[in-house]
């Protein structure tokens, strides 16, 4: 009966000492921060269109601009991707992003591109491009 005692005092001692720490943790003012923003990840570096017409097999063009923009004009068989319905939009082009090898390329507004590639990202794809010219450097070079 006595160790019975003696292990339930020291349980509770060892309960005290471990809840005196971390309070002391948690109101000394040096404490580590309880919640964290992620941080913005950082756009992937951008291409210019030479450099993604002269890639073997082609990429996948992704139009991340509004779907009227897209409907207007786009690359031949690129993607709309707006960031506006974006989870359908993926939904019907999920056969497309099946291959974690393939490379796609990203053209539109620097913002609707952060999106897009956060959602791909979490999809698993990582060869994730955007165009630094953009789609108005492609209209300027057709002929």
């Amino acid at each position: 009966m006595r160790t019975l005692a003696t292990l339930a005092w020291q349980c509770a001692l060892i309960v005290a000492l471990a809840s005196l720490g971390t309070a002391w943790t948690y109101h000394s003012p040096r404490r580590p921060a309880l919640y964290v923003a992620p941080p913005t990840p950082a756009l992937p570096p951008g291409l210019t269109i030479a450099e993604v017409f002269s890639w073997s097999p082609s990429p996948t063009w992704i139009d991340t601009r509004s779907a009227e923009a897209y409907a207007e004009k786009h690359f031949p068989d690129a993607i709309s991707l707006s960031p506006n319905d974006l989870d359908k939009q993926l939904a019907a082009h999920v056969d497309l992003f099946m291959d974690r090898r393939h490379r796609y390329v990203l053209y539109g507004p620097p913002d609707s591109n952060r999106v897009v590639i956060e959602r791909l990202k979490e999809l698993g794809l990582q060869k994730l491009h955007q165009l630094d010219e953009g789609w108005e450097a492609h209209l300027k070079a057709l002929p």
